[in-house]
């Protein structure tokens, strides 16, 4: 639906998402995090793809 409207979706894996550290003002996953074991890596790959001024 986000690329229908035009939006930029990228479907990566969340441990390992393939974008610079701090390239992201946003970022947006749905019932994602209980569903992997290591969910801190898919928690530290999405603080490092934000800027620092979204991290609050």
């Amino acid at each position: 639906m986000a690329r229908e409207r035009g939006l930029d979706v990228i479907r990566a894996d969340a441990r390992y998402l393939p974008l610079p550290s701090a390239s992201l003002g946003l970022v947006v996953g749905f019932d994602i995090l209980e569903h992997f074991d290591e969910d801190h890596l898919a928690a530290a790959e999405i603080r490092r793809t934000l800027r620092p001024g979204a991290r609050r």
